[in-house]
This record gives C-alpha cells, sequence and structure tokens, in this order.
C-alpha cells in the first residue's frame, strides 16, 4: 500500500467515525480509547503503551477534550 493510499483511507476512516459519534452523540475520544485498550487487551505481545493504558483513570480520558 502506497503512503497515499494509506493517508486517503486514514480520513476517510477518520471522518466516518466522526460522523458516527456525532450521530450518536459520543465523545470520540473515549470511543477511540476503548478501541485501543480492546485492541491491546487481546494482542499476545503486551507493550508499555497497554500498561500505560490500564494505569489511566476513567476521567484522564475526558480532560481536555469536548465533545466532536
Amino acid at each position: 500500500m502506497t503512503d497515499t493510499t494509506h493517508i486517503v483511507i486514514s480520513k476517510t476512516l477518520h471522518a466516518l467515525l466522526k460522523r458516527y459519534c456525532r450521530d450518536r452523540g459520543l465523545v470520540m475520544q473515549k470511543l477511540v480509547d476503548d478501541i485501543i485498550e480492546e485492541f491491546l487487551n487481546k494482542s499476545p505481545y503486551p507493550s508499555k503503551v497497554s500498561d500505560s493504558i490500564a494505569t489511566r483513570k476513567p476521567a484522564d480520558r475526558f480532560l481536555g477534550r469536548g465533545r466532536i
């Protein structure tokens, strides 16, 4: 996959995710955090990233972030 293709796919997915969240009144960052957390929990190779997510307080997800 070329870099251009990757950028187009990323922007398209981001736009779809924003619309999904806006339509349902969700906070996009919380949804993204939940997806990342779910992925890391299923990963056979735990990393420092998963440790930092696991130790983060739930309220930290919302600090300084507004609704989309």
